[in-house]
């Protein structure tokens, strides 16, 4: 059954609410989903996802999403366009690597960029091929283009096809060691030590990087190179775009505060996706059962 493009994760936290969660009058494409694979409770977070959002029941059986097409020649004003890319969560790195960079990549026009200014935007912009001007305002003279269909948290398939064919001509991906991604504040594992120990003893044949918001050169490197991703919910699963197709995503989730998000990704990309729910404590940090987890590794996720 082909069900219209939603934002699926419009209540999954208080900041991914769209004005408009349905597309209406757009031209759409079919696309399959599978359901993720989530080790534990889970139960508890289909419940927890689906008291949010009550349409989110479908993610957990293979469905059909029809996805809109990405515009490709907006239709320009009379005046000097700056094209505006700017919404609420678009200076954060997931929304605007896999949402706002795509629909950038689309014009074929060099006009000024406007959108939130982080330490990433310009250098993605750049390592991407953007070369146009990036303004924080708008100047009183210009006329505003909205860039549609930033779909937050759900981005379409054909955005990250537009993304992943810019990484294909640049680097070639290799599986040469595993990835463990460190978060210092929210969603941090309070037992990181622990958790590397295990990964080292599950996968002794790979040597492990430990992944700390380094430069971006070095961030595509270290992703390039994994053959497995492991990490807490948060932006740095976003690099997975990096690396090569049908590596095992392992994300530990706060069972208090499910979100898709890198879940879809990782479906769009083609990988092996393992949700990992872990209670979590302030800030949602969780401390991991190394003991299931090394079962798990070991008996789900198997060999790479």
């Amino acid at each position: 059954m082909l069900t219209p493009y939603t934002n699926l994760y419009a209540g999954l936290n208080p900041h991914l609410k769209p004005r408009e969660p349905q597309v209406q009058n757009a031209r759409t494409y079919p696309w399959i989903r599978n359901p993720p694979q989530v080790l534990c409770h889970a139960l508890e977070i289909k419940d927890r996802i689906c008291q949010t959002f009550e349409t989110t029941g479908r993610l957990f059986e293979q469905h059909t999403v029809a996805f809109p097409f990405q515009e490709r020649e907006p239709v320009y004003p009379i005046g000097v366009p700056v094209v505006d890319v700017n919404y609420l969560w678009s200076s954060e790195y997931f929304h605007f690597f896999t949402e706002v960079l795509p629909n950038v990549l689309f014009l074929k026009e060099p006009h000024p960029i406007y959108c939130q200014i982080s330490p990433f935007t310009v250098p993605l912009f750049r390592w991407f091929g953007v070369q146009n001007q990036v303004v924080a305002t708008i100047p009183h003279f210009a006329s505003r283009i909205r860039a549609r269909y930033a779909e937050c948290g759900n981005p379409s398939p054909e955005k990250i096809r537009a993304l992943r064919t810019v990484v294909g001509s640049k680097i070639i991906p290799e599986k040469r060691h595993g990835v463990l991604i460190h978060r210092q504040k929210a969603r941090a594992l309070l037992n990181e030590e622990e958790v590397l120990a295990t990964l080292k003893t599950v996968y002794p044949e790979l040597e492990w990087k430990v992944f700390d918001l380094p430069s971006l050169e070095d961030t595509v490197d270290i992703f390039s190179k994994a053959a497995i991703i492991v990490g807490p919910h948060g932006a740095g699963m976003t690099n997975m775009l990096f690396s090569a197709v049908g590596i095992p995503v392992v994300e530990f989730m706060p069972l208090e505060q499910p979100n898709l998000c890198y879940w879809h990704l990782s479906e769009v990309l083609g990988n092996r996706y393992f949700m990992i729910p872990t209670p979590s404590a302030r800030d949602y940090c969780m401390r991991v059962d190394c003991a299931t987890l090394s079962d798990f590794l070991t008996q789900s996720v198997g060999k790479l």
